[in-house]
């Protein structure tokens, strides 16, 4: 007999052996929205959406198509990704020869390797040799004032080590107006060189290449408006005359008004817009409103200081009544929320850690626990349970807002009230 063509068969015995296990998908394992127990989900995205498949190479879901992402260093399998709407306002981000301007007698070359995406599309840039000859890529993009922005590009080393990032303002002085940093090939690191705050973000890929990410706030007063890409010297300087053979590889420009870099959208003569993931059960047929557990397994992607308030799961009656949920702000806060009209119980805690984090929720009248990685976040012994539960939504709250912004690996329920040992082996990473 064929079980992944019975399902029925296969339903029951993903949950052989517990038969509090009402509600379960384990993203990661089997890359399928619908393969596992209880009512069935739904997932919409009016647009395409990228994602990385099981060798590390950058591919795109078609609109409504599920995105089971992965590490496209170790090659783990991360789950199903959810992400909130985003634009890319960088225009020709894997033509570099065109909208980009390159200074001091800078070149480039298109399509002379293979991108992350498989295709020969990546350009190969090479430095000047006259002043300011570094910057290779420069594009003028308007961005608005004590805003925060987040620049991405895939980059891959020739024979230069130092990539710099720059937000150019230029207000008077060269630190006093820019966002920057750069990047050190042979050591994986960052500088930060200027006087502007930057968080930023590495993510290694096959072949050489890395998806480079920095994010900053622009200052109060704005003259120009440029982001550059440029080829340093070894204290981050790009105003200086570089020899004329440096030169590096380039694809997937991106800029962003976020705090984080989300999954590459692809834009050619206009910005471009990913919309949000929604993702959704059929019915709450499963859930028992006296008490349960809910275990979540995600990978935490952002760590950045400044961060969206990110929601993992939500139970609710379809508005701000009454509600359960799971969330986390920023790299270092997370919450299990109970709220029925006034909050029964904010349980707060250290925050995820970078990489595969596991989490279980427990309520019952007067009980409610919370556990992250094999450790007791808090609990709240005196909880009025909320009534109505008609929604459950992953990666997202009723509203459609707070949205996860990462892959979601297992989420499971359980019908009962699992022991706190229960919790803590669970949960242990």
């Amino acid at each position: 007999m064929n079980l992944i063509q019975n399902v029925p068969l296969r339903t029951a015995l993903l949950g052989a052996g517990d038969p509090s296990l009402v509600f379960s998908r384990e993203f990661a394992v089997r890359k399928a929205l619908n393969d596992g127990i209880g009512p069935a989900l739904t997932l919409t995205r009016a647009t395409d959406g990228t994602y990385f498949d099981s060798a590390g190479i950058l591919q795109t879901a078609g609109a409504g198509v599920a995105r089971f992402t992965h590490n496209p260093d170790t090659l783990a399998s991360q789950g199903l990704l959810i992400e909130e709407a985003a634009t890319n306002i960088c225009l020709q981000s894997e033509d570099f020869s065109t909208t980009w301007t390159q200074l001091g007698t800078a070149s480039v070359s298109t399509d002379q390797t293979t991108a992350p995406d498989g295709n020969t599309t990546a350009d190969e840039l090479t430095a000047g040799n006259a002043v300011f000859g570094g910057v290779v890529a420069r594009q003028s993009i308007a961005h608005a004032q004590n805003q925060r922005y987040t620049v991405s590009v895939f980059a891959k080393k020739i024979n230069h080590r130092y990539l710099g990032f720059r937000l150019f303002d230029n207000v008077g002085t060269d630190a006093a107006g820019n966002v920057y940093t750069f990047f050190d090939f042979d050591t994986e690191s960052w500088t930060e060189d200027d006087t502007i705050p930057v968080d930023t973000a590495t993510q290694k890929l096959p072949n050489g290449w890395y998806r480079l990410t920095m994010s900053g706030t622009t200052p109060a007063v704005l003259v120009n408006n440029f982001v550059d890409f440029a080829l340093a010297e070894s204290d981050g300087n790009v105003n200086y005359t570089p020899a004329g053979t440096e030169q590096v590889y380039l694809w997937g420009a991106q800029v962003e008004t976020t705090g984080y870099a989300s999954a590459y959208i692809k834009t050619t003569s206009g910005s471009a817009t990913r919309n949000a993931d929604d993702v959704q059960a059929a019915s709450t047929s499963f859930f028992n409103p006296n008490e349960g557990t809910i275990f979540c397994e995600y990978t935490n992607t952002d760590t950045t200081a400044v961060s969206p308030s990110r929601t993992l799961w939500q139970f609710s009656d379809g508005s701000l009544s009454d509600q359960f949920w799971l969330s986390r702000s920023g790299p270092s806060v997370t919450q299990y929320g109970i709220f029925n009209g006034v909050f029964q119980a904010e349980i707060t805690g250290a925050g995820p850690v970078e990489g595969v984090n596991k989490s279980a929720c427990v309520y019952k009248i007067n009980d409610a626990n919370f556990y992250l990685n094999g450790l007791s976040v808090g609990s709240d012994l005196s909880v009025v349970l909320p009534t109505g539960i008609n929604e459950f939504v992953i990666g997202q709250r009723w509203n459609k807002v707070s949205i996860a912004g990462l892959p979601i690996g297992k989420i499971a329920y359980y019908n009962v009230r699992k022991s706190n040992n229960f919790l803590a082996s669970k949960t242990s990473l």
